[in-house]
């Protein structure tokens, strides 16, 4: 638009000089029979000088708009083809980071103390041994809490959400917290975790599963992985602070971190153009198969016209990055859309009292 307005202009000038000259006397003679430009012909000189910067300016900026469109081009062609080897290959590694953005100052004060809490354990460290183990005391000081602050994040537009509210605060475990992401559309490989205690019942009690590696403080043998969750705060002086959640799955913590409906099929590694992260605040009975959150008939990964559209005041700027493999070429950005709050039901059709909250991402 710039280019075009510019080339117009510099053409209409081009004409008004031309004009200009015609009908007025640019120059005159002195007494000593030399020639001296008059007011009309500096005016003259001024419309041929502007007209001339507006040309070249116009030149620079077409040529800089080619070679961005250029690159933009090779850039997207660049892409394609990442997307096209990406599409082709089992996914083997995953690094994610859930970032958010949020100015609650009673979240804030409780991630506070939090950092205050794994600071004192780090400086009980004896010979490199502190009193609650590191990852321990990061998981239940500060990724919990977050997951339960996001889990709380939409307001409630009806009783409905309140009632699973209340019902969740007086449940046997109540502070049961299980994050889930499916990797896949169909979906058959999803990411799970959280934390669970030994009260939590299932659908069934087929104890050879374990739970996912992903989850801390359990007693029944979990499945091990070299990494878990991290999370990092970045305290604003004024204004939303922002916070993250990031976890870097190796090949050997993702194959643990990962429950599969069909474990014959391994997961590809290109991502759904829409990712939902889903949170659980544990009421009820889980409707899953014992340790497998990807074996469920309650699916909490569609959304239905009926299920409550929550607006997030708490949060802003909610996005979440992936790469897959190593492949720091090609980079996953989802921004959030939407966020639904979601009745769940049990393998008989019936609404179990759980807390069911959708995040929705749309690929950038």
């Amino acid at each position: 638009m710039i280019l075009t307005i510019l080339k117009y202009l510099g053409l209409c000038l081009a004409a008004v000089s031309t004009i200009w000259g015609l009908t007025h006397e640019l120059t005159v003679k002195t007494p000593d029979n030399r020639k001296r430009l008059t007011k009309a012909g500096i005016v003259s000189i001024l419309f041929v000088a502007i007209g001339l910067v507006l040309g070249i300016v116009s030149d620079d900026i077409g040529r800089r708009q080619a070679a961005k469109e250029q690159f933009a081009k090779v850039a997207a062609e660049a892409r394609r083809t990442n997307e096209i080897i990406i599409a082709a290959q089992p996914l083997t590694s995953l690094n994610f980071s859930l970032q958010f953005e949020t100015a609650d100052t009673g979240f804030r004060k409780q991630m506070e103390d939090a950092e205050k809490e794994i600071e004192e354990n780090a400086m009980s460290s004896q010979g490199g041994v502190p009193r609650i183990p590191f990852e321990a005391m990061e998981y239940e000081s500060s990724l919990i809490p977050m997951l339960k602050f996001l889990s709380q994040a939409g307001d409630k537009k009806n009783n409905t959400a309140a009632k699973n509210e209340e019902a969740e605060n007086n449940a046997t475990d109540s502070n049961g917290i299980i994050a889930l992401v499916p990797l896949d559309d169909a979906p058959n490989a999803i990411l799970s975790f959280g934390e669970i205690s030994g009260n939590a019942e299932w659908n069934n009690h087929d104890t050879a599963n374990k739970l996912s590696a992903g989850f801390s403080s359990v007693d029944n043998g979990a499945r091990t992985g070299t990494s878990s969750p991290q999370t990092s705060k970045t305290f604003a002086t004024a204004g939303p602070s922002k916070y993250s959640i990031d976890w870097n799955l190796d090949p050997v913590t993702l194959e643990s971190a990962v429950d599969r409906a069909n474990a014959a099929i391994r997961s590809g590694a290109k991502l759904p153009r829409v990712l939902k992260l889903v949170i659980l605040r544990i009421g009820a009975t889980l409707p899953f198969a014992y340790n497998n959150f990807a074996l469920t008939k309650s699916d909490p990964w569609h959304i239905n016209k009926g299920d409550d559209t929550l607006k997030t005041t708490k949060l802003s700027n909610m996005t979440l990055t992936a790469s897959v493999n190593g492949f720091t070429e090609l980079s996953y950005q989802y921004k959030l859309v939407n966020v639904y709050q979601k009745p769940l039901y049990n393998d008989w059709g019936e609404e179990v009292e759980i807390g069911c909250t959708v995040f929705e991402f749309k690929l950038e």
